[in-house]
């Protein structure tokens, strides 16, 4: 054989990974690992976060038989598929070439088989072993034509040449389009930025991060990610669903989702959007119970709640938390503001002292970064305060507990989708306690233990649908 014959043939077997469902999801919810504020490079009207490349080592299968999974060197997959076919002439001898031309003057493809991936393997008996006969005549057929392709191919020296590899599995890539300074809110930002990062490093895409200026920048920016061929536009905030119906109508190949926007009330319905939405109530009626305990214990009989801007997500948290309350002592009241803003501590800080001054007793912060103003009012006027999205605990032990809403968990199990070919636009993903998508943070050290297991008695309660029909909006 010519040494400038390469011996490979490309099997791209499937991913051997287990399977995440939506009930895998992560157990920590508190944003980490934020760029910093140096690694933002803007590129014309947009900034951009380019993510670092890292594949998961134990992604058997997915590279050709040439190529490491981890390191880009030697024929590990072929080992590992040549041992899972018995038939003596499948050996994949050709595994075990070297690369003997550095520098080919010639250039040729790779043939790839695709092999159906089976959760049960086949059994070995007559028509078992009829079946890999056929496929291993198939695969000898298509080895020989490989082989005479490439050496046709071959011709005069090997010196100068070009190894230009054109054949690599291409990387999935994800976009994230976001308001501009918020991936460091320790929240709801801040968790989709985190999902994706995730999946940069367990499923190997590559990400990008777009922040808008203003909601003017929405549609140029999904639009700039679609034309440069990413295979998924994640929008985050129920404010871009205008932004992300135009998108998806004008690039119908791509696909997109949008978090905390139901796929039902986007114009024209776009088949290629996918809602994540959250049960927030469910999560609101814990923190709202657990908050009228401690109010209750303290001497009080009003707890308050301060939220961004009125819209559905918001307005479920607080429904819930007004609907928990009514049920932990019957009579208590429950008040609630909104700050018009998702980033000026100082709005949701007046909001809050003037809750607290009223006689609250807890104050549930349902507004972003502005939201930590009120938590800050809060720890200035000795009462509890509750976080949300995010595990807010960090902040002090005046933190009562903290709202949890796994936005990181959904980009991440969306972008698993696309890579399993299972992305179902057209419809909404819904999380909620029964799958882990919401859920109690960190309970402040000085929260009173038999409150923390009457609410934990609760969230099982809501969890096995014993609770059910949580209100999800206020008036």
């Amino acid at each position: 054989m010519p040494a400038c014959v390469v011996g490979y043939v490309g099997i791209n077997s499937g991913r051997d990974e287990t399977k995440v469902d939506r009930r895998d999801l992560a157990k920590t919810r508190n944003a980490v690992g934020v760029a910093p504020g140096a690694q933002l490079l803007e590129v014309s009207d947009l900034a951009n976060v380019d993510l670092d490349r890292k594949v998961a080592a134990n992604r058997v299968g997915e590279r050709f038989v040439g190529t490491d999974s981890s390191t880009g060197k030697g024929p590990r997959t072929a080992v590992r598929l040549a041992s899972a076919l018995p038939e003596d002439h499948m050996q994949l001898r050709f595994a075990y070439l070297k690369h003997h031309c550095e520098g080919l003057m010639c250039r040729f493809g790779r043939l790839a088989w695709r092999f159906m991936t089976h959760r049960r393997k086949p059994s070995l008996d007559d028509g078992g072993m009829k079946m890999l006969r056929s496929v291993s005549r198939v695969a000898a057929a298509a080895m020989s034509v490989g082989l005479a392709l490439a050496v046709a191919g071959c011709g005069g020296s090997d010196e100068g040449s070009d190894t230009t590899d054109t054949t690599a599995t291409p990387t999935l890539r994800v976009g994230l389009v976001a308001d501009a300074g918020q991936l460091n809110d320790n929240g709801f930002n801040e968790l989709a930025f985190t999902g994706l990062k995730r999946a940069e490093s367990e499923l190997g895409i590559k990400g990008r991060v777009v922040e808008a200026k203003s909601a003017a920048d929405y549609i140029p920016n999904m639009s700039t990610l679609a034309r440069q061929g990413y295979d998924l536009v994640v929008a985050v905030g129920f404010a871009q669903g205008d932004a992300v119906a135009a998108a998806a109508a004008k690039f119908p190949d791509t696909k997109f989702a949008i978090v905390d926007v139901d796929h039902a009330f986007l114009k024209g319905k776009p088949a290629n959007v996918q809602g994540l939405l959250f049960k927030e109530e469910q999560v609101g009626y814990l923190v709202g119970y657990l908050g009228a305990l401690a109010a209750k214990r303290d001497g009080g009989n009003a707890i308050s709640a301060v939220g961004g801007f009125k819209e559905p997500p918001v307005d479920r948290f607080i429904a819930g938390y007004q609907a928990g309350a009514g049920a932990a002592v019957p009579g208590i009241k429950v008040t609630w503001s909104y700050s018009q803003d998702w980033d000026d501590q100082a709005k949701c800080k007046e909001l809050a002292l003037n809750q607290i001054a009223a006689g609250s007793k807890v104050v549930f912060q349902v507004a972003g970064g502005c939201g930590l103003g009120a938590l800050s009012a809060a720890k200035d006027k000795a009462v509890w305060g509750i976080g949300v999205d995010g595990d807010q605990s960090f902040l002090g032990p005046h933190v009562l507990t903290s709202a949890l809403k796994g936005v990181d968990s959904a980009v991440f199990l969306t972008i698993q989708s696309v890579l399993d070919d299972a992305f179902d636009g057209g419809t909404n993903a819904i999380f909620g306690l029964d799958q882990a998508g919401v859920g109690l943070g960190t309970t402040s050290p000085d929260a009173n233990a038999d409150d923390i297991a009457a609410v934990e008695e609760i969230e099982t309660k809501i969890a096995e649908g014993e609770i059910a029909d949580i209100p999800t909006t206020v008036g």
